[in-house]
């Protein structure tokens, strides 16, 4: 494992810079290109000048041409250290207006890494749109507890965590993992007192999980990890709620998108997006999400057994929110205390056909009740009447 003695830091609020660069970059070359050709076609027809040879083309294109394919490569190989960039506007609207990101965004030095940091590290894995942001925020609430969010974005390496997954190398990645854990475990969240004992965050199914799988699980103890595995068993809820939330990211006419909301303006413009009624879709998606959840789980059960990670389902953490927190936190070893989180809950008070054009209504009903999915149109969650 290799020792980072600093890191210097380069923030971006978000990819409008980068996207900048590169019409800058693109410009200098088209420039470069089209003056090239031009001076090459001219000088064959212009005569010689009074020292016998014929003009040379301006040297200054030639530098500007070196320079922008050298500041091209530079990006494309992600050479300077980058802290915090995303890829995906949504997501980094939604770390930037983290408090602990904010933070990460200013300098920080002599950040040492180590893999024996001196607290219980752990990972809340689980997918997309099942509730791993409301699980992190009630676990954080805890004194003894920092848990971030999906702090594998915070680049600390020369390619960023997606080409860390393609080409397969795990040792980097572990790297950026417990690097992420160092500087999570320095900025102490606001519920945390001095005696911070635990230090984790989340880690989505895509974010390595099944791209490594039994060689990450393998360092993941070695390192002492301990595991939370979320899953959303509504996987009707969980379609509308990716669904209404892309359509919200994407909606032009939103100046801001929350993909976690925490007051009832945001929550109620949510539940006016009606979601896509493809039958064929939907149902595609239900499976793919169910699969993955079972994939993951086998993967956990075979590496750590039965007690040595813990599960917990959504859907149990609303219905009884305090009880399966203090499950969680007897499952991490600290002592129980009472939490709260701050955000709102979208479904409250409507049905899930509501989300749903009324032309399509019919065939999703029809679809999911003749499905192994039938038990997501009944009422399963506080607030939720149901289909």
């Amino acid at each position: 494992m290799s020792t980072r003695e600093s890191i210097d830091i380069l923030y971006y609020d978000n990819e409008s810079d980068r996207e900048v660069w590169y019409k800058i970059i693109l410009l200098t070359i088209n420039h470069y290109i089209t003056f090239s050709i031009f001076t090459s076609s001219t000088m064959m027809t212009r005569p010689t000048n009074r020292f016998g040879s014929k003009p040379k083309s301006s040297s200054l294109f030639t530098i500007l041409g070196v320079i922008a394919l050298a500041t091209w490569a530079l990006l494309e190989s992600n050479s300077s250290i980058v802290l915090y960039e995303t890829n995906n506007e949504s997501r980094d609207a939604n770390l930037h207006h983290d408090p602990a990101l904010r933070a990460l965004s200013e300098a920080i030095g002599n950040v040492t890494l180590a893999s024996d940091i001196p607290l219980q590290k752990f990972l809340v894995i689980s997918q997309q749109r099942s509730g791993t942001r409301f699980i992190a925020s009630l676990i954080d609430k805890h004194s003894h507890i920092r848990c971030g969010h999906e702090e594998l974005f915070l680049r600390v390496h020369k390619i960023p965590l997606e080409r860390l997954i393609e080409k397969g190398n795990l040792d980097d990645y572990m790297e950026q993992v417990l690097l992420s854990l160092t500087l999570l475990s320095r900025l102490k969240g606001e519920n945390v007192d001095d005696n911070l004992s635990h230090v984790g965050f989340e880690v989505m199914y895509d974010q390595g999980v099944r791209a490594f799988r039994g060689d990450l699980m393998d360092r993941l103890k070695k390192e002492n990890f301990k595991i939370i595995h979320l899953i959303r068993k509504n996987k009707l809820l969980q379609y509308i709620s990716k669904d209404s939330n892309d359509k919200d990211r994407d909606n032009p006419v939103e100046e801001s998108h929350e993909a976690h909301p925490t007051d009832e303006s945001t929550v109620s413009s949510l539940q006016k997006i009606k979601v896509d009624g493809n039958v064929t879709k939907m149902l595609t998606y239900f499976d793919m999400q169910a699969d993955e959840n079972l994939d993951v789980d086998d993967l956990l059960l075979a590496e750590f057994g039965e007690n040595g990670y813990h599960k917990v389902f959504y859907e149990d953490l609303n219905n009884d929110n305090q009880g399966e927190m203090d499950r969680i936190f007897e499952y991490l070893g600290v002592e129980r205390q009472s939490v709260k989180s701050e955000f709102a809950k979208i479904h409250e008070g409507k049905r899930g056909r509501d989300y749903f054009q009324e032309a399509d209504r019919n065939n999703v009903e029809k679809a999911i009740r003749n499905s192994s999915y039938a038990y997501t149109l009944e009422p399963d969650l506080p607030g939720y009447p149901g289909w």
